[in-house]
């Protein structure tokens, strides 16, 4: 059975347009995080202009946080459909966990040795440890997101 790209005409034309989007609009937040000092990236408050401070809050809002979540939300929905179609022709979970480890792979090397800001390491990651879930029903996956969302709380506090 063929485990190549998705047919042209399987394709979902709006999510393919969304993840354009959104690829697109992480680039242009990473090149202002490669052009600046990381801390002032991380921390508008750090802009000596208060106009500077506002340009930056309100990009970070429009660009960094929307756009980010979005992408991760694609990334999940993209890890969700290749396993449906995995799953449909009884190929098992090593090509998911294949893809991811190739991810992280990718991320590791960008991250260390092209720029520190790099995601993909993280996205590899996730889809390495969404391996593991994937035969876990609706009850039990919303008890490990709740024990979870508690743990990241708990950590931030």
């Amino acid at each position: 059975m063929p485990t190549g790209p998705v047919a042209t005409s399987d394709r979902i034309v709006f999510l393919d347009t969304l993840r354009g989007i959104a690829v697109m609009a992480i680039f242009i937040v990473n090149i202002k995080a490669m052009v600046m000092p990381f801390a002032y990236y991380m921390n508008p408050s750090l802009w000596t202009s208060e106009l500077d401070q506002w340009i930056a809050i309100v990009q970070q809002f429009l660009l960094d946080d929307i756009w980010r979540t979005i992408i991760t939300a694609l990334l999940g929905a993209g890890l969700a459909m290749m396993w449906e179609r995995l799953d449909a022709r009884d190929l098992g979970r090593g090509i998911l966990f294949k893809r991811s480890a190739w991810l992280v792979v990718f991320g590791a090397i960008h991250l260390f040795g092209l720029w520190g800001g790099d995601i993909l390491l993280i996205y590899g990651a996730t889809g390495l440890l969404a391996v593991l879930f994937v035969r876990v029903g609706t009850v039990k996956l919303c008890i490990v997101d709740v024990v979870l969302l508690l743990i990241g709380t708990a950590w931030e506090s």
